[in-house]
């Protein structure tokens, strides 16, 4: 449930990982977004691939975005070959953030051998404003009808990690 752009990627090569981190900050900065860069010799990254758990660790870098509190921050963290991947929850911030997003990746999407998007909103990949649109109201159509079946059911729930919970009970 919700609306989430899931993606990821590996890099051309290392002096496009200075690109997009210039690329992500400049635009990050013209949107008045908040944003942080960082390294880590020894992180976790808790990846999925093809349903199967591909969990990496070693050394990360890249770049923490935040366009807007009521969004999940995109987290370009590369691993030591230069790939990345990860999901951004955007249906509580709104449509234009979501629509600036997909923007961004349009931007940095040629300094990659590959990068796949998977836009739940649809827009990414069709840039259709009306369908966009569509998915972010049957999204709140759905909630609503899940927490009239059980009334037990609360959301959104921001958490400490800076996920977003949808929908739990309490």
């Amino acid at each position: 449930m919700g609306i989430t752009i899931h993606f990821q990627g590996t890099l051309n090569s290392e002096p496009d990982f200075e690109k997009i981190i210039s690329l992500s900050e400049e635009f990050s900065k013209k949107n008045d977004w908040k944003f942080e860069k960082f390294s880590n010799p020894h992180k976790l990254l808790k990846r999925v691939l093809d349903e199967k758990d591909w969990d990496y660790f070693g050394k990360v870098k890249g770049i923490k975005i935040n366009p807007n509190e009521n969004c999940e921050p995109i987290w370009l963290e590369f691993d030591e070959n230069l790939y990345v991947s990860d999901f951004c929850k955007t249906q509580f911030a709104g449509i234009n953030i979501h629509i600036k997003i997909t923007e961004l990746f349009h931007k940095i999407s040629h300094l990659f051998m590959q990068l796949e998007i998977f836009d739940e909103g649809e827009y990414y990949e069709s840039g259709d404003l009306n369908k966009l649109e569509y998915n972010y109201f049957r999204f709140f159509e759905l909630c609503d009808e899940a927490k009239l079946e059980n009334p037990k059911l609360q959301g959104p729930f921001f958490m400490e990690d800076e996920r977003i919970i949808d929908l739990m009970e309490v």
